[in-house]
């Protein structure tokens, strides 16, 4: 376990400002897992079948830009989520999960204190899986995955910081336009097969 947690550790570069997005297409299957931590118990929960938008906010309380992006994206996650709730589905507009690259558990609830998101427990294998899959060089970094777990953005950090709000509204018109893409690929297969 000291390996995992050397090795999580140290793949944060506290030195790097937020990144430029990256568009990827497609993302393999990924066990998301369903345990997250609230504000005051754990929940047991679907990401995706609660929220139109999910982000991953990889930080630690230790590095400075993750420090100084942080209330920025609360800022942010507050006015999307109070402007655009939908009473009818239960459905939030976007939820964000921090993922953890904190020293200890101490350092990561003190710092998950002040976040109006849910987290991952703090389960250095678990946020490890995450870093990897997800190829995640440096914090903070800020992954949005549509319904279905797949990258939108790479990392939105910047999306936050210049567009405010708008950059949530451009992450649904990427979302439909692959939902679209999708479904118009499906149909051509099933043309195709008659």
């Amino acid at each position: 376990m000291a390996d995992n947690k050397s090795q999580l550790l140290g793949h944060q570069d506290s030195s790097q400002a937020p990144q430029q997005q990256e568009n990827i297409v497609y993302v393999p299957e990924f066990k998301f897992g369903r345990t997250f931590e609230g504000k005051k118990e754990r929940l047991d929960q679907d990401l995706f079948e609660a929220n139109d938008i999910v982000c991953l906010y990889f930080a630690a309380s230790h590095c400075y830009p993750s420090k100084a992006f942080t209330p920025k994206l609360i800022e942010f996650y507050n006015e999307v989520n109070i402007e655009d709730i939908n009473i009818e589905n239960n459905k939030k507009p976007l939820e964000i999960v921090l993922v953890p690259f904190d020293k200890s558990d101490d350092e990561f609830k003190k710092y998950f204190r002040q976040m109006p998101w849910i987290s991952l427990p703090y389960d250095l294998e678990r946020i490890e899986s995450y870093r990897n899959h997800f190829n995640v060089k440096g914090i903070p970094q800020l992954v949005v995955l549509d319904g279905e777990g797949n990258i939108l953005v790479q990392n939105a950090c910047q999306d936050v910081l210049k567009s405010g709000e708008d950059a949530y509204q451009d992450w649904i018109k990427a979302k439909i336009e692959r939902l679209l893409s999708k479904q118009s690929e499906q149909i051509s297969a099933l043309i195709g097969q008659k």
